[in-house]
């Protein structure tokens, strides 16, 4: 999966959904089993099967959301999932708990 190159989006400390990419190819969000069955192979699809529930997601919110999205490696990036699809690197500033909350 690519990211448009941009400098990056901001989004809310809630939720934060979990994406997981296993060795063997299945894909899990938050603990559910994502349907990969896409008719192709391959981590890029697997990949793109998850977007796709979290941009599902994001619509029932009406927002961005964040989405860590670990591949089989154990390597998490952090996105930023928009409701009408676009996918962006996660710069939201990061703060220790407790620590500027509001």
């Amino acid at each position: 999966m690519r990211t448009p190159q941009r400098a990056g989006a901001t989004a809310p400390r809630f939720p934060v959904l979990h994406g997981r990419i296993s060795a063997d190819g299945t894909a899990t969000l938050d603990g559910r089993t994502v349907n990969t069955n896409t008719g192709t192979t391959g981590r890029a699809n697997t990949e793109r099967a998850l977007v796709a529930d979290a941009v599902t997601v994001a619509g029932l919110y009406g927002r961005q959301i964040r989405l860590h999205l670990t591949d089989p490696t154990g390597k998490t990036r952090r996105l930023v999932v928009h409701p009408h699809g676009p996918v962006y690197p996660d710069n939201t500033r990061r703060t220790r708990r407790g620590a500027g909350d509001a």
